[in-house]
């Protein structure tokens, strides 16, 4: 009964450690790719498990955070160490660093915890990231750049517009205009 309890969240746990293990992997060998499959099944799967069991939760949530997180950072470093990037696209990429921590900053003040909300920009965000590398593969790096920065970019003012506007801690909020 435990494990039920709690296999949402070891399905997230899993996705931070699929995401630690690529590091061990050449960048797009068949072990990153395994590694990054798994991720990305991972995130698809722990809140459709949540939901069917009928244990979403605080901890769950914030776990899927900062799952995403680590996913992100360690697929940064891949593109960093493989891909010589454009002054205009990290301009870009810090740019929205900057805004995700200020809307954190802005939480955290406002609601003494973290919060990163599971708005529908934040989802596209996140499964546009997931699938960058095939984007950059058939695309190049000018137009999947493009197109990520623009999602990212609205989907992190958007949580910053709904942090500075709401009056409680909802991470499930869908749009700045639907709660």
């Amino acid at each position: 009964m435990e494990l039920k309890k709690n296999i949402a969240n070891l399905i997230t746990v899993s996705r931070i450690v699929f995401s630690l293990l690529m590091l061990l992997f050449p960048a797009f060998s068949i072990g990153f790719w395994i590694l990054y499959s798994l991720s990305g099944l991972s995130d698809f799967i722990d809140g459709i498990v949540a939901r069917k069991f009928g244990i979403e939760s605080k901890t769950g949530a914030i776990l899927d955070s900062i799952a995403d997180m680590v996913f992100f950072i360690v697929l940064v470093y891949f593109l960093l160490s493989k891909v010589s990037l454009p002054v205009w696209l990290i301009i870009s990429i810090a740019s929205i660093a900057f805004v995700r921590l200020l809307a954190y900053f802005i939480s955290f003040i406002k609601f003494r915890c973290f919060v990163s909300l599971h708005t529908y920009l934040n989802k596209l965000t996140g499964l546009l990231l997931f699938f960058s590398p095939i984007m950059y593969y058939f695309w190049g790096l000018q137009v999947t750049g493009i197109i990520l920065v623009s999602i990212a970019s609205v989907s992190s003012i958007e949580e910053m517009m709904i942090d500075i506007f709401s009056n409680e801690v909802n991470r499930d909020r869908k749009s700045l205009f639907i709660k």
